[in-house]
């Protein structure tokens, strides 16, 4: 499987593949949430702007209750748009038998896979900030480069259990959006509590940082500054994800 051909032996090819890779996303995976949010935010706008005067505009709290609303809606567009990334990628192949026709070549497993992840990352990155820019035309301002990187700590985390999980089992598609649920679960009603035994508080301490991420997106949502133990916990925690993915895929035979 893991042949010695490359996606990357001539620009042409790249491009090619990384033009299905980008209109496979959109239209498979990521169009029906985003066509539902645009549908909820184009008529909660529309409502906004036909009540709204001079006095509302000028009142602080009803910036801050605007400001709150879009962090609510940009939430739902990260995690459903997120996992939608990232769950049963390999699976769908593997259970459908796609990857006799994609491997029927040598192109290297690691490299075709590898490659989808992170287009749909930049694709789940370049979404969030253009639903930024839309609501920033109408409504008060919300940052594109902050709400990207929002997306960017999230597909380092959630992307690197997806591509971990994806490629050990073909349950990705429950195991991954549960685990994450059930780590911030976890760690909500433990972590800081003196009453569980201490092995369940560790426990919920070495599960996937979930918590952390939504600390991070609140600060990043508020124009605050990020806390960088939370943001290295993160990132390093996706990042065990990612090389164990990469281990069972140049050890593990996709066909199972």
């Amino acid at each position: 499987m893991n042949g010695p051909g490359s996606l990357f032996s001539s620009p042409s090819r790249l491009l090619t593949q990384t033009r299905y890779t980008i209109g496979d996303y959109l239209l498979q995976r990521a169009s029906i949430p985003v066509a539902l949010l645009g549908l909820i935010t184009w008529a909660l706008i529309h409502s906004t702007l036909k009540i709204a005067g001079p006095k509302q505009w000028s009142n602080p709290k009803f910036i801050a209750d605007l400001h709150s609303t879009y962090g609510s809606l940009s939430a739902l567009l990260l995690y459903f748009s997120v996992f939608l990334a990232v769950i049963a990628i390999m699976t769908v192949d593997r259970t459908t038998g796609y990857y006799r026709f994609y491997f029927s070549k040598p192109v290297n497993v690691v490299q075709y896979y590898l490659h989808t992840f992170v287009i749909h990352g930049a694709v789940l990155c370049a979404l969030l900030a253009v639903f930024a820019l839309i609501w920033s035309a109408w409504m008060p301002h919300e940052s594109m480069h902050r709400a990207a990187l929002v997306g960017v700590f999230a597909f380092a985390l959630i992307g690197g259990l997806g591509f971990g999980f994806g490629a050990l089992t073909n349950m990705d598609a429950a195991v991954t959006p549960l685990a994450f649920i059930f780590a911030i679960s976890a760690q909500n009603t433990l972590i800081g509590y003196s009453g569980p035994p201490q092995w369940l508080v560790i426990t919920a301490k070495i599960l996937p940082p979930g918590l952390r991420l939504e600390k991070l997106r609140g600060e990043l949502g508020a124009a605050q500054p990020i806390t960088s133990g939370d943001m290295w916990h993160v990132l390093a925690y996706g990042a065990g994800g990612w090389i164990l993915g990469l281990i069972f895929l140049r050890w593990r035979p996709l066909a199972r």
